[in-house]
C-alpha cells in the first residue's frame, strides 16, 4: 500500500511527488492524460523558486533549469510614445539574478527526470472519481481508461489536479472566487522589432496592454494580449488576427512572423476555503488560481508541494501529526497574498480608458517605473526569494522535529 496518492502530474505534483520518493515515502502519481503536455503554459520561473528547489534536490537541477530556459536580467516598458523604462531585474538578491523563462512542458520534463532517478513513475489515463474517509486516511476509486474502477487505500491524498480539481470537489471544498471581464490572447511566436532581443518587454498604451517574455531561441517569444484585441466569437485564434492586434497595439513596431501556439483564454481568480481537510490536502492550481500579472501562479504551486512533501515525510518517519496543520497555516497566507497582489494588477490594467488614465500613464506611472526604489521592491517582491528562504528554513525546521517514541 502507497502511503500517499498525489492526484495530478504538473508541476506541483511533479515536484511533491520527487520530493516524497527522494525521502523514501511510498507514493502514487496519477494522471488523466495520457501523455505529458508539449504545450508551454506557465513559463516564469522564480529566483525563490529555484533557490528552494536547489535547497531540496541539489543545484543540478535548477541549474539544468537556467540552461534550458532563458535568463531574462531586463525588462523594458513601453508606455505610449515615450522612450522605454529600464527595469533592472538583476538587482534579485540570489545567485539567480533573473527570471528565468522556461516552457512549463521543460518545467515537468526535468521534475519528472528527478521522480525517476528515485524509482517513482506517472501512472497515465487515470483518473480519481472517488474518495471514502477511513479511520487511518482514504480509499481512493481510481478509473483507468478503458478498465475497471479500482479500489485502493492511502494514509493520505494531496490534489495538484488543477483549476478543475477532482480531489477539491470529492473533499467538498469550497472554491470561492470569478472570473475576470473580457478574454485575452496567448501566442508562442516569431517575431521582428527594432529592439534588442532576449529581454521581456511589456507595451501600455491607449490601444491596450501586451507583454512579450524570451524564449531561449531568439525572436521567439511568449506574447500576451492583456486589452485591445477585438471580442470575437470564435473561440480558435487564427494568426492573421494575432497578428492585426500587435501591429495595431505597437503601431506598427512589431511583426509577427509565425506562431506554434495561439490560445484565446478567461482568467479566474478563485482560492479554496481550506487547503486541508483531514488528511486529505490542496495545493497548486487546486488550492489557488490568479491573474498571470507577476509570473507567480506555478511558483506558488511547486512551493505549496516542497512545504507540505517535508511535513508529510516527517508525519511518517513518527513526528506528531499535528505538526499537518501548518501546511495551511503558512500557504494560505502565501496563496491569499499573491491573489491580493495580482488581483490589484490585473485590475488597474484593465479600467477603461479615461482623462484620469490617459495622465496616469503618461506621467505618473513613468516616474513611478523608473524609481530605483519602487523598482527593486517590485522586482524582489515577484522573485519570491523571502517567501522560498522561509520555506528553506521549515524545511530544516521539519528535519529536525523527533520522531515520536
Amino acid at each position: 500500500m502507497a502511503d500517499v496518492l498525489v492526484v495530478g502530474a504538473g508541476p506541483t505534483g511533479l515536484a511533491l511527488a520527487a520530493d516524497l520518493a527522494q525521502s523514501g515515502v511510498s507514493a502514487r502519481v496519477i494522471d488523466k492524460a495520457s501523455a505529458p503536455s508539449d504545450k508551454s503554459k506557465a513559463l516564469g520561473v522564480q529566483a525563490g523558486t529555484l533557490e528552494v528547489l536547489g535547497r531540496v534536490f541539489g543545484q543540478k537541477l535548477p541549474d539544468a533549469m537556467v540552461a534550458a530556459g532563458q535568463p531574462a536580467r531586463e525588462a523594458f516598458i513601453h508606455v505610449d510614445d515615450l522612450a522605454p523604462i529600464r527595469a533592472d531585474l538583476s538587482t534579485i538578491p540570489s545567485r539567480f539574478d533573473f527570471i528565468l523563462i522556461l516552457p512549463q512542458s521543460e518545467t515537468e520534463r526535468i521534475l519528472g527526470e528527478r521522480l525517476s532517478s528515485h524509482g517513482g513513475a506517472v501512472e497515465r489515463n487515470r483518473e480519481l472519481i472517488g474518495l471514502r474517509e477511513t479511520g487511518s486516511g482514504f480509499v481512493a476509486t481510481i478509473q483507468r481508461a478503458g478498465a475497471s474502477p479500482e479500489e485502493a487505500p492511502f494514509k493520505f491524498v494531496v490534489g495538484c489536479d488543477g483549476a478543475q480539481s477532482a480531489t477539491r470537489r470529492l473533499l467538498d471544498i469550497p472554491f470561492a472566487g470569478a472570473a475576470y471581464t473580457g478574454e485575452f490572447l496567448l501566442a508562442d511566436a516569431t517575431l521582428r522589432w527594432p529592439w534588442s532581443y532576449g529581454c521581456a518587454r511589456p507595451f501600455i498604451n491607449s490601444e491596450g496592454i501586451m507583454a512579450f517574455f524570451p524564449f531561449k531561441d531568439e525572436r521567439h517569444y511568449r506574447v500576451i494580449v492583456v486589452k485591445g484585441m477585438k471580442p470575437s466569437p470564435i473561440e480558435e485564434v487564427a494568426l492573421p488576427e494575432l497578428q492585426e492586434c500587435v501591429r495595431r497595439l505597437s503601431d506598427g513596431a512589431i511583426q509577427i512572423e509565425s506562431a506554434s501556439w495561439l490560445t484565446r483564454f478567461h482568467v479566474h481568480h478563485r482560492m479554496a476555503g481550506r487547503f486541508r481537510k483531514g488528511n486529505g490536502f490542496l495545493a497548486g492550481d487546486a488550492a489557488h488560481i490568479h491573474s498571470p500579472a507577476g509570473g507567480q501562479g506555478m511558483n506558488t504551486g511547486i512551493q505549496d508541494a516542497l512545504n507540505l512533501g517535508a511535513k508529510l515525510a516527517a508525519v511518517l518517519r513518527g513526528a506528531p501529526p499535528a505538526s499537518l496543520d501548518d501546511y495551511e497555516k503558512e500557504r494560505m497566507p502565501v496563496a491569499r497574498s499573491v491573489l491580493r497582489g495580482t488581483d490589484l494588477a490585473f485590475k488597474l490594467a484593465l479600467l477603461p480608458e479615461n482623462a484620469l488614465i490617459r495622465f496616469g500613464r503618461r506621467y505618473l506611472f513613468p516616474r513611478l517605473l523608473r524609481s530605483p526604489f519602487l523598482q527593486r521592491r517590485v522586482i524582489r517582491a515577484i522573485s519570491e526569494v523571502d517567501v522560498a528562504r522561509k520555506e528553506s528554513a521549515r524545511r530544516d525546521a521539519a528535519a529536525k522535529t523527533p520522531a515520536s517514541s
